[in-house]
């Protein structure tokens, strides 16, 4: 017979977590972040069932951006919904922002 756990939505608890954005790359923090939201990191996960946790994210105004990122992430603020949206318009808005090159 089949003893596969199953877990349910009120199985686990969610839990706070504060992620502090500062100096830390975009790319890296995107993933931790949807790794934490999705409950991936738990060992009761289950694709089907929303065990992902609560999260606070501290200043994200010093996230690093590199000039590569610029140009390829999509990011939709501008127009939601419309694929092609890129994090030039962002950097066109915010132009006191200092992007490290990448080497």
């Amino acid at each position: 017979m089949n003893k596969t756990f199953i877990p349910s939505s009120h199985y686990t608890t969610k839990k706070w977590y504060i992620v502090d954005a500062s100096q830390k790359p975009l790319g890296r923090l995107a993933t931790t972040i949807s790794t934490i939201l999705q409950g991936k990191h738990k060992v009761d996960y289950d694709p089907s069932i929303d065990n992902g946790d609560y999260l606070i994210i501290i200043n994200a105004k010093n996230i690093i951006i590199d000039s590569w990122s610029i140009g390829h992430v999509k990011y939709r603020v501008f127009s939601p919904g419309r694929p092609g949206s890129s994090l030039k318009k962002v950097a066109e808005h915010i132009p006191q922002k200092n992007y490290r090159k990448r080497s």
